[in-house]
């Protein structure tokens, strides 16, 4: 656009300076009228010219300036927008985290089962986290018991139990599950990486106020499970957890010791000193029970004068260890003797009814050879 202006201005221009040259030294060529006449056309000609020129070049001016005002505007607009576009990420991923925590609470909140929930609480981590061994455990009396993990080989418990218990352990963490500064447990992760241990801590929040109704849930259901008369657990509530403790045993590769427990003469001590004395000796004996019950270890009355217990063990002669440890003390503290068959799973059996079979079949034998003993089938 440019070149061809200057090309339109370049005629009038010479033509221009040849007539002011005529008209300057008189040349016999051209008349000095015609000259004039010449000069002025030539004159207002190239004045519209430069003046359009001008006015483009003032345009193109103004056009310059407002494209670059533009590009600028552009430019920040493009900034701010993604400024908006960042800030909208983190609100929708805020937005995501409080639609998760709000299904977890619903979900937990409709659990009463501090097992169960135990249970969907470390699968929830473990999905959230990506951490593969994790482990829950319960505070009771100062004993910190586990209830459930992923991937937690039997033979590491004891290791997972001191982290449980405040020790530090390089590669552990311990999460605190504390309601009015009181802890009732603790989660363990192994390898939580710290970008993930703030949504870990705000998740067992939830998991916290979940496990605490599951609790007090419990405690009220305890008292319509409980034996009134020794405080042990009831025939039906007992069987129950038996076998529950028999699908853990199997989904995490461990032994159950069955322990099947009867008062020797009973019927004879009754008849001679009376039921309100035969009563005493049967809260004595569940109280020598309950003193030789370790973590885990769960203890019923199974009906009239038997008493059973179902403990995880690493090793059968845990399990006679521990019969043979009641046997002693319901002699030593108590005016009576007990005989005891024991069995294991899965050694002696898979399911409930075979083992609750196999160890009665042990306990009549203890009586044929003379009671106040210990006796396994196997």
């Amino acid at each position: 656009m440019g070149k061809r202006l200057n090309l339109k201005l370049l005629l009038p221009f010479l033509l221009l300076l040849i007539a002011v040259f005529c008209v300057s030294f008189k040349t016999i060529f051209f008349y000095k009228p015609i000259l004039l006449n010449v000069f002025v056309i030539l004159a207002f000609g190239i004045l519209p010219q430069i003046k359009i020129e001008k006015i483009r070049r003032h345009q193109f001016s103004d056009y310059f300036a407002k494209r670059k005002k533009l590009a600028e505007k552009k430019k920040y607009l493009d900034t701010e927008r993604n400024k908006l576009e960042k800030q909208i990420q983190i609100l929708k991923d805020k937005i995501q985290k409080q639609e998760k925590l709000y299904e977890i609470s619903t979900e937990i909140e409709k659990i009463n089962d501090s097992q169960k929930l135990a249970d969907i609480s470390l699968e929830r981590l473990r999905i959230e986290t990506g951490v593969k061994e994790i482990a829950f455990f319960k505070k009771e009396k100062n004993i910190f018991s586990l209830i459930a993990s992923r991937n937690v080989n039997a033979g590491e418990i004891s290791l997972w139990e001191k982290v449980a218990s405040g020790e530090i352990i390089r590669g552990y963490t311990r999460i605190p599950l504390r309601v009015k500064k009181e802890e009732i447990g603790c989660i363990i992760l192994k390898n939580l990486s710290d970008e993930l241990k703030t949504p870990a801590y705000v998740l067992s929040r939830q998991i916290t106020l979940g496990y605490e109704k599951a609790l007090l849930y419990e405690e009220v259901e305890a008292l319509s499970r409980i034996d009134g008369l020794t405080g042990l657990y009831l025939r039906r509530f007992f069987m129950k957890r038996f076998e529950e403790e028999i699908e853990r045993a199997e989904r995490y590769n461990y032994k159950v010791a069955f322990v099947m427990c009867d008062i020797d003469d009973f019927k004879k001590y009754n008849d001679t000193f009376g039921h309100q004395m035969g009563d005493r000796i049967l809260e004595k004996v569940a109280e020598v029970l309950r003193e030789n019950l370790k973590p885990g270890d769960v203890a019923g009355r199974y009906g009239g004068e038997e008493f059973c217990i179902f403990a995880p063990v690493l090793k059968k002669e845990e399990g006679i260890e521990k019969a043979e440890g009641i046997r002693r003390s319901v002699e030593e503290k108590t005016k009576v003797t007990i005989s005891i068959g024991v069995s294991y799973f899965p050694d002696d059996a898979s399911i409930k009814e075979d083992l609750i079979k196999t160890a009665d079949e042990a306990l009549y034998r203890a009586k044929k050879k003379g009671k106040n003993r210990v006796e396994v089938l196997a």
